[in-house]
């Protein structure tokens, strides 16, 4: 057993024995030494999207814990054993705080980060150690002395066990929207809101995101697992759609934006052939991957929702587009967002990237607020896009990034459509503009349809959460290299 093998390690006994207080005090020690070498371990050590536990503030994590092991010791000496209990109990909170509870979830729900296939869950390992030291303790010291002491081992075991039967199989996310669809009538989350053009209306959605959940992944029912209706525990569901006066709108985003250092939030604007839910279902997806801290909040235009209605669409988000700008300024005004990333997707980049550029150019002085524009497989003309778009958005002087693939079918058939290339195609018809990084996403694996490798795959995942949590341009990232033409520089993500 481990606590076997830890002894092995262990201060020989003086004199061929010891006191209880020094058995803890070494066995305190040993572990203790072992908790911070793990620790720095894992901080030194993020996952894809820098997510790691370790990345929970771990240096004030073994400032506490090193406060908390002194003062154990210190209880211990002076045979305080039911100091000691208070101590021991607070240390193992501590512990499986920065174990268990990652405060890189915006809501800061607590939960388990899913192990791989064979491995263990944390709650598991901790509990089977303390379960350990109880045991292998009351067999070599005996003695009522050291009950109260045991009693606190005990204790941080239950806990652990109670915690984690009371944690459900799946995490709610909080999203805000404002949107101009036309209101239905109906109640469902689902059903609120049609297809029709209306004024702007104000709400929260809460969105389920399975516990097993995989990165990019959209999670829905699939009749080929036999599954014919929606299930939080495996699928990505809007649970609730909230209404709420513009006011409160605004005074519930800006409490959960104050809940952050870095004061800051997401706006996104979704393409073609999307549904109110669809929009909602993404954007709990993106924050969550993203690991956002903020508040994440979506744009969501009276898009059909539907592929034959591209024409329609077309029409549609032209004219949202002076809904968007005035969304853009109430929401730079009265959010208290300090740091505030513009996201779009597909023909929602048409609307956002005018919006925002006619919003800084007449109000100059929100543009510290934006921190950045992404637009990714943008459908727009690639030529409007090079001579009006990009132009204004590059005079604002705030940075822009520009994911585009050449597997894009969607794109493709748009080009077929129009006759020219879009903006968010790659190849030979790459935008390369100064002032705006290019990303070539081509080498992704983009999925069937290859539209939403943005939010789908975990290479562009990883990129934007290195751009959007530690603000790094396109050289900074380890996962692209770029790459020097006639007409400047582009990126591609490594193969």
């Amino acid at each position: 057993m481990e606590i076997e093998k830890e002894r092995e390690n262990e201060p020989k006994k003086r004199n061929g024995s010891r006191s209880v207080e020094e058995f803890f005090i070494s066995l305190l020690d040993f572990r203790f030494k072992k908790i911070i070498a793990e620790i720095e371990k894992k901080k030194n050590e993020p996952d894809e999207l820098g997510r790691y536990k370790g990345i929970n503030d771990a240096d004030e994590t073994v400032k506490s814990l090193a406060k908390l092991h002194g003062e154990i010791k210190g209880s211990l000496k002076m045979k305080e054993f039911t100091k000691a209990h208070e101590l021991t109990n607070e240390f193992q909170n501590k512990l499986v705080s920065f174990y268990i509870y990652p405060l890189t979830l915006t809501q800061k729900r607590r939960y388990i980060i899913a192990p791989e296939p064979g491995q263990d869950r944390d709650y598991d390992n901790l509990t089977r150690t303390l379960a350990e030291v109880r045991e292998s303790s009351k067999k070599q010291y005996p003695g009522p002395e050291v009950d109260s002491f045991l009693a606190a081992v005990g204790g941080a075991e239950q806990g652990i066990k109670a915690e984690a039967k009371a944690e459900p199989d799946y995490v709610v996310v909080r999203t805000f929207f404002a949107s101009d669809r036309n209101l239905t009538g109906k109640t469902k989350p689902d059903e609120m809101f049609g297809v029709g053009r209306s004024s702007l209306t104000y709400g929260t959605c809460e969105v389920s995101i399975p516990r097993d959940h995989r990165m990019g992944e959209l999670e829905h029912p699939s009749i080929w697992r036999l599954e014919f209706r929606e299930d939080p525990t495996k699928h990505v569901v809007l649970l609730s759609t909230a209404i709420s006066s513009k006011d409160q709108f605004f005074a519930d985003v800006a409490a959960r934006i104050r809940q952050f250092k870095r004061s800051s939030a997401f706006l996104f604007v979704h393409g073609y052939n999307v549904t109110f839910e669809d929009a909602a279902r993404r954007t709990a997806q993106i924050s969550y991957d993203l690991a956002f801290e903020g508040a994440p909040v979506f744009y969501s235009w009276p898009s059909k929702g539907t592929i034959p209605a591209y024409t329609v669409d077309e029409q549609t988000i032209e004219w949202a587009q002076a809904n968007l700008r005035g969304f853009l300024e109430d929401f730079f005004t009265r959010s208290d967002a300090q740091s505030v990333y513009l996201i779009a997707h597909s023909m929602g980049n048409r609307a956002l990237t005018r919006a925002v550029a006619s919003l800084l150019t007449d109000k100059p002085a929100l543009r510290n607020r934006l921190k950045e524009v992404i637009l990714t497989a943008p459908d727009i003309d690639a030529d409007v896009f090079k001579r009006d778009i990009a132009p204004a958005l590059t005079e604002t002087g705030r940075p822009v990034t520009l994911y585009a693939s050449s597997e894009d079918l969607a794109l493709v058939a748009s080009k077929k459509v129009h006759g020219y290339p879009r903006a968010g195609d790659s190849g030979q018809g790459l935008v390369v503009v100064a002032g705006i990084e290019t990303i070539d996403a081509t080498v992704t694996d983009s999925g069937l349809v290859g539209h939403s490798y943005f939010a789908e795959t975990r290479s562009v995942l990883s990129d934007m959460f290195y751009l959007i949590r530690n603000g790094q341009r396109a050289d900074q990232r380890f996962g692209l290299r770029g790459i020097d033409t006639q007409v400047g520089r582009y990126w591609e993500f490594k193969r």
